[in-house]
């Protein structure tokens, strides 16, 4: 069987040095995928 993804959640950068280092690796690799990441919006100040 073969899957098709269209788009990966990668990670929460926010989360810290370790989180962004493993999506940099994730964008590294090169695949033919969308891939996204949760990044928390604080607008409580505006």
């Amino acid at each position: 069987m073969t899957l098709i993804v269209d788009e990966l959640e990668i990670g929460i950068p926010a989360m810290g040095k370790k989180e962004q280092e493993d999506i940099r690796e994730l964008l590294s690799l090169g695949l033919n995928v969308q891939m996204m990441t949760w990044n928390p919006c604080d607008n409580r100040g505006s």
